[in-house]
């Protein structure tokens, strides 16, 4: 009985009451279902003897098309798609692709044609999907030969062959070719000649393809119908016969081919019976004994068969006498399919990368398809015997390759396949063998180095510590190294920003007979931080610093304060160093250009100065000169001073 929500208990052999937790499942095999996806009810009250929740399937995978449920890996029927389209559900979703190849542009350069000559069209058969193909090449213009002349269509001309005279025009025949049509003064083969008699059984008036050869009487001592030998009509299978006869002598070595006339209908009238030819290379009749097959015939039918010999140069031949054969039905096979099939996949695996790896296998054949609905790959970790498989989703039967993501590095895998029945089907397919892979390991970080730092001498007021662990050159993986520090005493720690080019470090202005603890942030320049391990020491006891000692540590702090913003600040333009650059090189470039401005604006600026004073006219006459030209005009330039403003001074 179940007790509590997930308990169950029963009476032991020692008469106590054992009671152990309930697991109920969360997950279900997919091999034994078609559910992709369980829910759990979270309403379920347990109450005995239902202490797990019932499953409910969430997702089955089927699909909803035009209103039609479809089941998973069930083909969508034709009719509801569009031309070239083929589609199918897979895990809930409609996988369609394209039937028709992709048509380019231009025709390919495989089209046995010019590319003027290419069109797109349809082939036989096929409505839906176009292709390139080739127009049919233009006719050529109809002529006759005839003894190596050449003679237009409807032409006429007349030949004389010893006394036979002839006149010839170039006709058309049904076929299409053009042939000359002579008629001559040849005798006339008599009537007597042209029935049977006794010496002549069946005579054959041949025309020859020459018009200079009269035409003339072939004759052949069998009777009708007796010119084919050995005739023998066999079903080979239920859709196939095997025709042989053999031929007269006379007919050997003429030119020609023989035809199979059938039919399900005797009645019905020859020219409307099926008809194949066949011939031999050159449509020669080079051997007596002829045999040929002919298939795509129904089951279990009822068929009529004649042969026919066409001999070209007599328009007809000797035929056989009709055959009647039925066809054999179809066999039917009950094969037993065995309760356990074992498949060998010949499963590969390839480790792509430390979480990932390729699994492929062989492809399934016909045969194997007709029991396979879908498969799926599961793994776990080698070693873990009791752990639960990992299964991929179900995957097509037509894939032959899976990604597996997500696993360990250098982890030891088992890999097996697992397959999907069709439903009713009384069978377990299982796979004949698992592989085992093993992951690639992660590549090794050079910036993955643990740093510890140690102590290397103490004194009263100072310490000597060494950075271990650490690769060198120490500038080319850590910018700036942040060092921390703190006495028992104190609530914060003191830290100091240090660029390294050494694995050391000189801590000074400490406390004697202190305790510290120390530790170092290393600020990496892939952009990533490390902090060490955290140091403990003891500097060597003295006596108590002095005033001076301590305006001195007072200074040094400050000292070192400022050391730290330098720091700091050197930290910030090493991290952007290539800007602060390009900064002061354009700021050295506008300086030169601002003072080469200002010393050419000067020096225009006195040149334009002294233009200017040069140009300017005087204000101010000399006193020898006079005002005109005129003589009789005077000025008092030079004039007695008794004379000025016309007295005379005594």
């Amino acid at each position: 009985m179940c007790t509590g929500p997930r308990g169950v208990c029963h009476c032991g052999a020692n008469l106590r009451v054992n009671c152990a937790i309930i697991e109920c499942p969360h997950h279900f095999n997919q091999h034994f279902s078609e559910c992709l996806e369980w829910d759990i009810d979270p309403t379920f009250q347990p109450s005995p003897p239902n202490c797990c929740p019932p499953s409910k399937c969430k997702k089955d995978g089927s699909c909803l098309f035009h209103d039609v449920k479809f089941r998973n890996f069930q083909q969508i029927p034709q009719e509801m798609l569009d031309c070239g389209k083929r589609c199918v559900c897979v895990n809930g979703n409609i996988s369609c692709e394209n039937r028709c190849p992709p048509l380019n542009s231009s025709p390919p350069p495989t089209l046995p044609c010019h590319p003027t000559q290419a069109y797109r069209g349809h082939l036989p058969g096929d409505e839906c999907c176009t292709h390139w193909m080739c127009r049919e090449p233009e006719k050529p213009a109809v002529h006759c030969l005839f003894h190596g002349e050449r003679y237009k269509l409807h032409e006429e001309w007349e030949t004389v062959k010893g006394s036979v005279r002839r006149q010839c025009t170039c006709k058309l025949r049904a076929t299409g070719a053009a042939e000359a049509e002579c008629t001559s003064s040849c005798p006339p083969i008599p009537e007597r000649f042209q029935k049977p008699n006794p010496q002549c059984p069946r005579p054959v008036v041949v025309t020859p393809n020459d018009p200079g050869v009269c035409p003339y009487i072939v004759c052949s001592p069998t009777q009708p119908g007796k010119e084919l030998q050995n005739v023998s009509v066999v079903a080979v299978n239920s859709t196939t016969i095997r025709v042989r006869f053999t031929l007269a002598n006379i007919l050997i070595g003429l030119v020609g081919h023989r035809e199979l006339h059938f039919t399900t209908d005797p009645l019905t009238p020859r020219e409307t019976w099926s008809t194949q030819k066949f011939a031999r290379p050159k449509r020669l009749f080079d051997t007596a004994n002829i045999e040929y097959y002919l298939s795509s015939l129904r089951p279990d039918t009822t068929y009529f068969f004649q042969i026919q010999i066409i001999i070209d140069s007599l328009q007809s031949g000797p035929e056989s006498q009709v055959f009647k054969l039925t066809m054999p039905p179809e066999p039917t096979t009950t094969t037993t399919v065995p309760p356990l099939l074992l498949l060998d996949m010949m499963m590969a695996v390839n480790s792509i990368d430390p979480h990932s790896a390729k699994v492929s296998w062989r492809p399934l054949d016909s045969r194997e398809k007709k029991y396979i609905d879908g498969l799926q790959i599961r793994y776990k970790m080698n070693g873990q015997d009791h752990a639960p498989w990992k299964t991929t989703p179900m995957i097509h039967r037509d894939r032959t390759s899976y990604l597996l993501q997500d696993l360990e590095p250098s982890a030891s895998y088992l890999i097996d396949m697992q397959f999907a029945v069709p439903e009713g089907l009384p069978t377990r397919i299982e796979s004949a063998q698992h592989v085992e892979m093993r992951t690639a390991p992660m590549p090794k970080d050079e910036y993955q180095f643990e740093l510890i730092v140690n102590v290397k001498r103490t004194e009263q007021y100072s310490a000597s510590l060494v950075l271990d662990g650490i690769p060198d050159p120490i500038t080319k993986y850590v910018h700036v190294f942040n060092v921390m520090y703190k006495s028992e005493a104190a609530a914060e720690h003191m830290q100091r920003f240090m660029i390294l080019k050494e694995p050391k470090i000189l801590l000074e202005d400490l406390k004697p007979g202190t305790r510290y603890k120390v530790w170092l942030d290393a600020y990496l320049t892939n952009g990533k931080t490390t902090t060490s391990n955290i140091l403990d020491f003891h500097t060597k006891p003295g006596p108590p610093p002095t005033t001076t000692t301590t305006t001195t540590t007072s200074t040094t702090t400050e000292s070192n304060e400022i050391e730290d913003s330098k720091a700091v600040a050197l930290h910030s333009v090493r991290q952007d160093n290539s800007t602060a650059e390009a900064y002061y090189i354009a700021l050295i470039v506008v300086a030169i250009v601002a003072a080469v401005a200002g010393l050419a604006f000067a020096v225009v600026l006195v040149l334009l100065l002294r233009r200017q004073s040069t140009a300017k006219a005087p204000i101010t006459r000399n006193p020898s000169e006079s005002a005109y030209d005129n003589p009789t005009y005077k000025t008092y330039d030079g004039e007695k001073p008794e004379e000025k403003n016309g007295n005379v001074q005594a």
